[in-house]
């Protein structure tokens, strides 16, 4: 269960907000040696006269708004620093370069700001009461600290004038496109992603369906009829899909395509979580490696360096490519070791 608090501190509580800033936020002020002195002048020229730190981050927000236009048409800053290009030149971007300008005037004005980088909107879906959030709804915008109140969101980049959590259209076509995702959405919940927790939750469901067949067969029926018909068409499209496949698989093809061969340090490090997960350590699926790295120390604290140098040299080949015979043989040598301590735990 997730709780989320939509609604920002009153502005009120913001203007109010004093304070020192927590231990290592100094980072969020500050800024690259490359930022120009026009750029400087311009936050101080935006932000004059106006009390707290919330006036001045609404003010820049403005400016923003009403001096700057939208566009995905980029053009290249050249030698230029890019911020500079687009406060005085270009003056049209993107919301990366919206929020980006944001953060620069904000941290001259020494508002401690960070930008974020995610998802914002999607499109409420009423067959199966999800929200589709795609490609198209990643975003760039802003978070102001204020002490007492926390990281504040400001989205300097101009609106849309559309509702980020709509409905979207009421016409066919819409209706058919939500539909389609619906019928996607089951197809991965039901054949991609099925396990035996999905198994068990089915088969509770359709028990108390068939629980209630001796004295409320037609109720149930109506009740569930809107699953059903997913179901049902998510079977037929499974079908379609299986058949078409099968077909492409025995068309002829002038090449096969071979996935990526793993690098040898890929193999060992696979070997090294393996090994560790049968002491007992539950890895996510999720967990980068790193992550595993880290969960693991306590477990094997005595190879918890070698297996972190592991790890770094695991992202240089599989990530970065890099085929080096002596990193290699110290990957040998790392998961050796790791394989001794683990070896030498009490069974």
């Amino acid at each position: 269960t997730v709780w989320s608090r939509l609604r920002a501190p009153a502005p009120d509580v913001l203007r109010a907000a004093r304070g020192p800033l927590p231990r290592g936020y100094e980072d969020y002020l500050q800024l690259p040696d490359e930022i120009t002195a026009r750029t400087y002048e311009l936050a101080a020229k935006i932000t004059a006269g106006y009390p707290t730190q919330y006036d001045k981050a609404l003010a820049i927000e403005r400016w923003l708004d009403q001096n700057l236009t939208y566009t995905l048409e980029l053009k290249e800053p050249g030698g230029r620093e890019p911020i500079d290009f687009f406060l005085f030149d270009r003056k049209q971007g993107h919301c990366e370069y919206f929020a980006s300008a944001f953060a620069i005037l904000a941290r001259a004005a020494h508002i401690p700001t960070r930008q974020v980088n995610g998802f914002l909107g999607g499109e409420w879906n009423e067959y199966q009461s999800y929200v589709a959030v795609r490609a198209g709804d990643a975003h760039s915008w802003d978070e102001v600290y204020f002490p007492g109140a926390g990281w504040v969101t400001f989205d300097p980049t101009p609106p849309d004038r559309h509702d980020p959590l709509g409905r979207g259209g009421d016409g066919i076509a819409a209706r058919m496109s939500r539909l389609v995702d619906t019928l996607r959405f089951q197809w991965t919940k039901w054949v991609i992603e099925y396990d035996l927790v999905s198994q068990l939750s089915l088969f509770k469901d359709l028990g108390g369906v068939l629980r209630g067949a001796a004295g409320g067969m037609r109720d149930a029926i109506v009740d569930h009829w809107g699953t059903a018909a997913i179901a049902a068409a998510a079977i037929a499209a499974a079908v379609a899909l299986r058949r078409r496949r099968r077909a492409t698989a025995m068309a002829p093809t002038r090449a096969t395509a071979r996935p990526r061969a793993r690098s040898p340090i890929g193999r060992l490090y696979d070997q090294t979580v393996r090994r560790i997960a049968k002491t007992g350590m539950a890895i996510e699926a999720a967990a980068t490696p790193r992550e595993v790295a880290e969960r693991a120390a306590g477990k094997i604290s005595a190879a918890a360096p070698e297996l972190r140098e592991l790890v770094e040299l695991y992202y240089a080949a599989e990530w970065g490519r890099r085929s080096d015979a002596e990193a290699e043989r110290r990957a040998e040598e790392l998961a050796a070791a790791i394989r001794r301590v683990i070896e030498a735990l009490p069974r």
